[in-house]
């Protein structure tokens, strides 16, 4: 393959104006992620660039202040991937998941300096991070039997599947497969993990047991296979999740994915769009807590549906429709003090 490499760079001199090709594509750097520091100052995004002698990529952390002025580096990996960064809510530190222990575990690092810390050992990976805005917990996503007692029962089922040399599987219900990975009993649950800093140093550390908000839920949010950290939410207050999931054994062919809401301790989930058979998503809080703005389709079944704007009324208790224009894709935020307080992209 090295050879190779080699004999292709030879085609095309990158140096000169030239027709864009594959080459241009794998050197092209690619930024995502940003998110807005809490005070609105600063970004941080991920950067990802490809090494083509090692023909290995790396991905690291930048920040970039909102004028575009001033950009600096913020994480420095080598073959290896800082992603899905989220900002404590003084804006002082900045969580993220890496991949640097060998496994996607959380991290976290001061924005004014100083090296990144491991914060969780979990023998399983974790994505999709949100800090609560208390400060008090981590929100993370992780794959598990909705059984399980812990990340280890579940690693420990993993295990024994591995070395099991019967490779027979068995289904009872759709789906068999999504995509490229076959069903096999294990879904995406959102925990929250306890966590506080070190009085002095500025470190963050595990306070507690990560709590499984799902638990015994045959469901996963976010939802397979392109569901992200946009389908569940904080409340202002920390003392609730909003999250997006599926249930029922009609999976395969329905598009009825709700929003339920469960306390930051666990218990039982209360879902606020039983009254609708399409898809629900995107749940968002106003900053008083009282109405969660979400993403809604009326056409039960139908994928590419137009997305709509639906408001719920934590008081009232009841769902209106508060946009339809165009399709939306993302519900960002509820801006408070303004005559327009959704903000959405398209």
């Amino acid at each position: 393959m090295t050879d190779a490499r080699a004999a292709d760079s030879t085609l095309v001199d990158l140096s000169k104006p030239h027709p864009f090709s594959v080459h241009d594509m794998v050197r092209m750097e690619r930024l995502g992620d940003p998110k807005p520091s809490p005070d609105g100052r600063w970004a941080v995004f991920t950067r990802r660039a490809w090494d083509h002698e090692a023909n290995k990529v790396s991905t690291s952390l930048w920040l970039v202040s909102i004028d575009g002025k001033r950009m600096r580096q913020l994480t420095t990996v080598k073959h290896k991937a800082d992603t899905s960064p989220i900002w404590s809510p003084d804006g002082d530190t900045v969580a993220f998941v890496s991949n640097r222990s060998g496994s996607q575990q959380i991290w976290t690092i001061g924005v004014n300096g100083g090296e990144a810390r491991q914060l969780t050992q979990f023998p399983l990976d974790v994505e999709n991070l949100q800090w609560s805005p208390t400060g008090s917990h981590i929100a993370f996503s992780a794959e598990v039997y909705p059984d399980s007692d812990d990340f280890e029962a579940t690693a420990n089922r993993d295990k024994e599947r591995a070395n099991d040399p019967a490779k027979v599987m068995k289904f009872d219900r759709l789906f068999v497969r999504h995509w490229d990975r076959w069903a096999q009993g294990k879904h995406n649950h959102i925990f929250v993990l306890p966590v506080k800093e070190m009085s002095g140093t500025g470190e963050w550390v595990a306070d507690g047991q990560p709590v499984d908000l799902m638990k015994d839920i045959d469901g996963d949010c976010p939802t397979k296979p392109f569901g992200g950290p946009e389908q569940y939410a904080w409340s202002p207050d920390g003392q609730e999740i909003a999250y997006t999931t599926q249930l029922g054994v009609d999976e395969a062919w329905s598009t009825d994915l709700n929003i339920y809401l469960v306390p930051v301790g666990g218990g039982p989930p209360r879902c606020i769009t039983a009254d609708n058979r399409a898809i629900d998503t995107q749940p968002v809080y106003s900053p008083d807590g009282s109405t969660i703005a979400y993403l809604s389709t009326e056409r039960p079944g139908f994928e590419a549906d137009r997305y709509r704007i639906r408001l719920y009324d934590q008081v009232g208790q009841g769902a209106h429709t508060h946009r339809s224009m165009g399709s939306l894709t993302k519900l960002h935020c509820l801006v408070p003090g303004r005559q327009d307080p959704l903000r959405h992209s398209r």
